[in-house]
């Protein structure tokens, strides 16, 4: 007696019961290649975005307490022609949790500041130096005329900051895109050329785009953990496990089902 065929899964059930079925990868490779990469897209858009959203508010909220206190003590400035001045009393400090960040004094060369100071960035007369934790000093000579206060500072880094999410987020869904296409496509021919294309590379490659859910779903939770300050050792490795392994694993049974026999 014939059993009766089994349904394919619609693309919503692929979708979910691809972090989910495993037993089920076989019937979801049974869907069309653009049924494939369409999962791919929603997927790597979907999970970027939530996590690129996430490290953006972490960034914000971390780096907005600091970078207020320190716009509060800009100090009026006016540039014109490219040289700087001040009615307040220089030099002129702004701290971050008790360390010297920018100093301003037209006055002086600004070096007795880089030679007391690992990471400083000092306004001078006609320039603005910096020198990073490392060592490094950059110098940029000012030009033109500019009135720089407390308030403007503000402006601007309100400003910046509403761009931070949108940033983060089509940034990191873009670059993801093409690596993960890249992981894709590898664990793809990397299974293809074990198994002598039997069956053949679409196949896998659906398979591979199927088993990268589980494995973004990882990556997800490791994203979460660390942005909690707790790092999981060689979460690469994981996720490079739970890709190639799912794949290998779905392409051998179907491999081994009467379909190639």
């Amino acid at each position: 007696m014939n059993q009766d065929p089994v349904p394919q899964r619609s693309f919503g059930q692929t979708f979910f019961g691809s972090f989910v079925a495993i037993k089920d990868y076989p019937l979801f490779a049974e869907r069309s290649l653009g049924s494939a990469l369409l999962h791919f897209f929603l997927l790597v858009t979907l999970l970027t975005g939530i996590s690129a959203a996430m490290t953006a508010q972490w960034v914000k909220s971390a780096v907005e307490p600091h970078a207020m206190k320190a716009l509060e003590q800009v100090p009026s400035i006016s540039i014109k022609d490219g040289v700087a001045s001040s009615s307040i009393p220089q030099p002129h400090v702004i701290n971050i949790e008790n360390q010297p960040f920018f100093i301003m004094d037209t006055t002086q060369d600004p070096q007795v500041y880089l030679d007391q100071h690992s990471n400083i960035a000092v306004l001078s007369k006609d320039r603005i130096t910096i020198k990073k934790e490392n060592g490094e000093i950059r110098s940029h000579e000012l030009a033109g005329n500019l009135e720089i206060s407390s308030s403007i500072s503000q402006g601007w880094y309100e400003i910046a900051a509403s761009w931070i999410l949108p940033v983060f987020v089509v940034l990191g869904i873009v670059w993801q895109l093409i690596w993960k296409a890249v992981q894709v496509l590898l664990v793809a021919g990397i299974v293809t050329l074990f198994h002598t294309s039997r069956p053949g590379f679409g196949t896998h490659l659906r398979i591979a785009c199927y088993a990268l859910s589980p494995a973004l779903a990882w990556g997800f939770i490791v994203q979460s953990a660390w942005l909690a300050g707790i790092p999981i050792p060689f979460a690469g490795l994981v996720f490079w496990g739970i890709l190639t392994g799912i794949t290998v694993k779905v392409a051998s049974t179907i491999r081994n089902s009467p379909k190639y026999h």
